[in-house]
This record gives C-alpha cells, structure tokens and sequence, in this order.
C-alpha cells in the first residue's frame, strides 16, 4: 500500500514561519516544522542548513545534544532529493540494463531473451551513517517527520539484527 502525499498547497501556517523561509526551505518541508511549532532554527541550524541548500562542501557540526543537529543536516538532504524526484520522477533512479553474454554479440540473430534486459535501482540517493542502534532510530524518526510531505521515503538498517527483527525498523 503506497501512502500518498498530502497536499501542502492549501496548508494554512499557524506560525510564523519566516525565519525559516528565508532559508529558502520548500513548502512541505516548512509544513512539517509549522506541525511540530518549530518557529525558528536553532544556532546550528541558522548557520548550516543555508550551506547544506547552497554547496557542495560538507560541513562539520558540533553542538550540545538537543540544538538540532539532526534537521540541520536532514533538511538539506531531504530538500535535495525531493527537487531531484520531483525533476525527474521515481524512474530517475531506475535503469534497464542489456544483459548480453560473449555468444548473442557473435550472433546477433539468436534469441537470448532469457537474459533479456531488466530493472535494477541504484540504490539510495542519501545516506547517515550512526554509531548506533538507538541513534540511527532517532535519527531516522526525525528525518521521517520532516519529509512526511515530501516524495522522500525514509528507512533505517541496523547492522548485527536479524532481518525479521529489522522488519519493525524499516519504514517507507
């Protein structure tokens, strides 16, 4: 079952909301932060999320536990990746790849068709790495939030678990 996405076009802001705005933050992910009253970014946010949107460089973090880190680099990533479906679609990440053995390229007549072509995803278009267990649910609970209103879908893998086990973690 896909969940849809909500329609953020008649959303109506109960905050004020312009200190994020500035940060030039897309509609659904500015819903999100309005849901949860987050009025304003935090230091950290103020000073990351604008070069996390704007460059390519990475940026480097430090903050007490509690400022925000997690949407300071999750709303960039999710903003970037939400513009790159919405350009180019789910199929942006989806290829067909020829599979073609040494005999069909000698005899191009011949029907391999069990080999055929087929569908392969490239794999995620982000990646957080956490140190644990308890922080990659965290931190995958915020980035989930934020990008309910997004074509983002969000999972969490653990190392060291079983897959039935991991089946209650992974989320689309």
């Amino acid at each position: 079952m896909e969940e849809s996405i909500v329609s953020t076009d008649d959303y109506v802001f109960t905050n004020d909301m312009n200190k994020w705005k500035r940060m030039n933050l897309i509609k659904p992910l500015l819903r999100a932060l309005d849901e949860r009253n987050l009025n304003a970014p935090t230091e950290v946010q103020t000073q990351t999320i604008p070069k996390g949107l704007n460059t390519k460089t990475n940026i480097l973090a430090a903050a007490e536990t509690g400022s925000g880190k997690t949407i300071a680099f999750a709303l960039p990533i999710v903003q970037k990746i939400h513009g790159h479906l919405e350009k180019f679609g789910d199929g942006a990440i989806t290829t067909q790849v020829e599979i073609k053995t040494a005999d069909e390229e000698a005899n191009k007549n011949t029907d391999f068709s069990i080999f055929g072509t087929e569908t392969k995803k490239e794999g995620p278009l982000g990646l957080v790495l956490c140190p644990t267990r308890e922080l990659a649910v965290q931190v995958h609970d915020q980035i989930k939030y934020i990008s309910k209103h997004t074509k983002v879908r969000t999972g969490v893998i653990i190392g060291g678990m079983s897959t039935d086990k991991q089946g209650i973690f992974v989320a689309s």
